[in-house]
């Protein structure tokens, strides 16, 4: 029996076929070190089962190569102490999501650094492939991270990495602002078939071999220097032959980024039935679709769209697992202020419950499915290689798929008009199709990248530096940070000493609305207005309430400025900003809320 039809029997009896009838910013998660990890704010929803058509393990170095039986009969490595797997199930208890609560703990590869022990683990959760990685010792932790099974069913090549520059060891303090915090050591790790020899990882201070047993991969940094990232992965055979692997690096900060995919998008590419005015039924009528949300998760859920939801009452209340056997669910929150979602001002509210936290987000509920069928958000960790793409979908959607850049498709089934596909970071760029009962298509969008990249070259991110420091009446203090313009972008950065800020590498100049790159973070007691104007504008006014005048200069395009505290007595302060060119002549105009 060939490793295909190998492969096919062993999926075939394993996942049986079924029949079942949602900025950039958002979605970097754990780019970088900082003592307090942020959680993304997306408006993402939903969940689906997911089914591919198997190919071979192939490729250049597939002959000797076996195949991934063991993961996929659940069964890596070895079985753990009783101890092992109850310090487990407890740990899976206090989730957010929540694996199977079936999922057997196999231990994998055990390995030194750091002062640490550090334990590999791997076990299937229902339609999910994972890896756990627990550390003992001078830099303490775990983390848990998953592949799909349809990732293995449609594998090209014989080793698939599952999560990259993991770290461990990081002090419990705040960094200076715009600096990042060391870390005591950085894994990464992944899956492997029989037969490959070995596992090279080519970081940015050289290359490294990989631990290989039990068909996983691992390899530990002993005391990285800050920023360092894996930049590709080669499997090797017992002959040298190589291939290397999907991959994308994982972000550090919001200046160090992947460079996008390079492949081109695949599937239909153009709708074959427009469909407008589009309805949610279910939700319209309030019918309480799957099951309570637990008290665990309501709280949270409310408690982070509480601004949106203020004087709004909670209608539906729900949460919804389309697949029983991937980890997680969707919480549905329609809310109104007269008791009908038939209001134009009803609210609805979803908050993707998955392994790594809460993404979850609102908006008005009239017309969220009028203009496209389906709504899209991508979530994901940038440890992570996977990127979780999810949304609403309309009554008129019968069926999605997404394509990958390979040109193999995904289907996504649809549970009470909700979806969510695992897709490869390196599988990018993809492209979500929905069709009608016909088999026509209705809708489709098309994503260049998990949102984690950025075509800005290495020397526009290179040569950041500080040009501006701020600090405020209540002691806060901001610093702007920005590179020298190479290839067409800039990379800037805005960083507060709670944190928090923002930025990135975007196109130069800056050319989009005059005054709309402008955002008024607040840190602690103090508010700031910052980002990017249009490159013309060479003087710009705040104008307040009182009719009090202040002036800012914008430091080559870029704009930080520290509101004066008796302008914030209230927080709801409404301002006059206006651009000025070099002339003195008005070219722009925007009130501004300070918050």
């Amino acid at each position: 029996m060939s490793t295909h039809d190998f492969l096919a029997t062993t999926l075939d009896r394993l996942v049986p076929e079924r029949d079942v009838t949602g900025n950039w910013d958002a979605v970097v998660r754990a780019a970088g070190w900082r003592a307090r990890r942020r959680r993304v704010v997306a408006l993402a929803v939903a969940v689906a089962a997911l089914a591919i058509g198997v190919s071979p393990v192939g490729g250049a170095i597939a002959d000797g190569v076996g195949d991934f039986s063991s993961w996929l009969r659940g069964q890596p490595g070895e079985p753990v102490s009783p101890a092992e797997q109850a310090a487990f199930q407890a740990a899976n208890e206090r989730s957010w999501s929540g694996f199977a609560p079936d999922a057997q703990l196999r231990r994998l590869i055990v390995s030194e650094a750091s002062g640490t022990t550090f334990t590999l683990y791997g076990f299937r959760s229902g339609a999910e492939l994972c890896l756990r990685l627990v550390a003992k010792g001078e830099a303490p932790g775990s983390e848990t991270h998953c592949a799909p099974v349809h990732a293995l069913q449609a594998a090209t090549t014989p080793a698939l990495v599952v999560a990259a520059d993991v770290g461990f060891g990081l002090e419990d303090r705040l960094p200076p602002p715009g600096e990042y915090l060391p870390v005591k050591a950085q894994a990464t790790f992944g899956i492997a078939s029989d037969g490959v020899a070995r596992i090279v990882l080519e970081a940015d201070d050289g290359a490294h071999d990989a631990l290989i047993d039990d068909n996983a991969f691992l390899y530990v940094a002993d005391h990285p220097k800050t920023g360092t990232r894996v930049r590709t992965v080669e499997a090797v055979a017992g002959d040298g032959s190589r291939m290397t692997l999907g991959f994308e690096s994982a972000p550090f900060g919001e200046l160090d980024l992947a460079q996008p995919p390079t492949g081109k998008p695949q599937g239909p590419s153009r709708v074959e039935r427009h469909v407008s005015g589009g309805s949610i039924g279910w939700i319209e009528r309030l019918e309480p679709r799957g099951e309570p949300l637990p008290p665990k998760l309501r709280e949270p859920v409310l408690r982070m769209n509480r601004r949106v939801l203020a004087g709004a009452t909670p209608l539906l209340v729900r949460m919804i697992r389309p697949d029983p056997g991937q980890p997680g669910g969707i919480a549905v929150v329609a809310a109104s202020r007269t008791g009908t979602m038939a209001d134009p001002d009803a609210i609805l509210c979803v908050a993707e419950l998955g392994g790594t936290g809460i993404s979850a987000g609102c908006g008005p509920f009239e017309g969220i499915v009028e203009r496209q069928p389906f709504t899209s958000g991508m979530t994901g960790s940038g440890a992570s290689q996977y990127t979780q793409l999810s949304g609403l979908a309309s009554d008129d959607v019968h069926e999605l798929r997404v394509f990958l850049s390979s040109g193999d498709f995904v289907e996504v089934p649809l549970v009470d008009n909700t979806y969510r596909a695992q897709v490869g970071r390196s599988d990018f760029p993809i492209r979500l199709v929905a069709y009608d009962t016909a088999g026509r298509v209705i809708g489709i969008q098309t994503f260049a990248s998990d949102g984690m990249t950025n075509p800005a070259p290495p020397e526009a991110r290179t040569s950041v530096r500080e040009l501006l420091r701020v600090k405020a009446d209540g002691g806060a203090v901001g610093i702007l940070r920005a590179g020298t313009p190479a290839g067409g972008y800039r990379c800037w950065h805005v960083d507060f000493t709670n944190g928090s800020g923002g930025g990135g590498c975007t196109p130069w100049p800056y050319t989009g609305p005059a005054l709309g790159g402008i955002w008024t973070p607040r840190v602690d007691d103090d508010t700031f207005l910052a980002g990017q104007v249009e490159h013309d504008i060479a003087r710009l006014t705040v104008t307040y309430a009182n009719d009090e005048v202040a002036t800012i200069a914008p430091l080559d395009g870029l704009v930080l400025y520290a509101v004066p505290s008796h302008h914030l007595s209230d927080g709801r302060e409404v301002v006059a900003l206006r651009g000025y060119d070099a002339h003195g002549n008005q070219v722009a105009q925007r009130g501004i809320r300070l918050r």
